[in-house]
This record gives C-alpha cells, structure tokens and sequence, in this order.
C-alpha cells in the first residue's frame, strides 16, 4: 500500500507543530491575506500546487521473489505563504526563509516521517515577492521528496 496520503498527513502535522503561529491548511490555502495583529500573515499549504501535480510519484517493482517490496518515490509539493505591510520586501524574505528553515528542522526531528519511509529530504523549489495593495506577498514553494517500501 502506499505511503502517500499518510505522508500528507504527517506533513500538516510537522507544519503545525513548527510554525505555531501559521495556518496549515491540506491542500489549497482558503485566505492567504488573513492578517494577526501585528501585520503579518503566514499560511502553509501542504499537498497542492496551482501549477501542477500535487504528488509526482515513480514506483520500482521488485520482481525477484513475488515477495519483495516495490520502492515507491514521490514529491509532495507545498508553498509557504507570507505577507506583511511592510514597504521592502527584505522582511518578507528573512520571514519566509526562517520559517522555512523551521519546517525543515522539524521535518528531519521526525524521521521516518511514517512507517515505511526511508529517506525524506525537503528543498526549495522556487521563491516569488512582489508588491500587493498594502505591503508585499512572497511565496515559497517547496517539495519534500520521500522514498518509501511500498507493500501490498
């Protein structure tokens, strides 16, 4: 059986339990604008992309014996979502990056990230800012790829 949909769920859970202060959302984020008192507004949101898939997977069959586990490797894709009303966008950029940095931290403390998975390893896909009424909005997306038995 695959890994995949408990590999999202415990994904959300990383999230939550490093960015305390974010909105976590499985799938896409409802209102990435939805600001805290002081100004700044941070979401997560784990297991969709408005671009793409989002899980690319590949499958290796084991046919030695019938009895092997095939290896299954996919990338959950993800975008961390901050905005705040500063005027450069320099804050918003340290914001993302420490956060970031958070999940990735929490990420490697909870390895194997569920039963099965043998290596999960996190990385930036790309970084977007720009300027929006009222202060900027960047955009981090980033992938945790994981390789993981896949049993039936």
């Amino acid at each position: 059986m695959t890994t995949i949909p408990a590999a999202i769920d415990k994904l959300v859970e990383v999230c939550t339990i490093a960015l305390p202060h974010a909105r976590v959302d499985d799938g896409p984020v409802v209102n990435p604008y939805e600001q805290t008192a002081d100004g700044w507004t941070t979401g997560v949101s784990v297991g969709w992309d408005a671009d793409g898939p989002a899980v690319e997977a590949t499958l290796d069959r084991e046919m030695s014996d019938g009895m092997g586990a095939d290896v299954e490797t996919y990338r959950i894709l993800s975008t961390l979502f901050k905005f705040n009303g500063d005027e450069t966008a320099r804050p918003l950029r340290v914001a993302a990056f420490e956060d970031y940095t958070a999940l990735k931290a929490a990420l490697r403390n909870r390895h194997p990230l569920v039963p099965g998975v043998l290596t999960a390893r996190m990385s930036v896909v790309d970084y977007e800012v720009r300027p929006v009424e009222g202060g900027w909005d960047g955009r981090l997306r980033f992938t945790v790829e994981v390789t993981a038995f896949d049993r039936d």
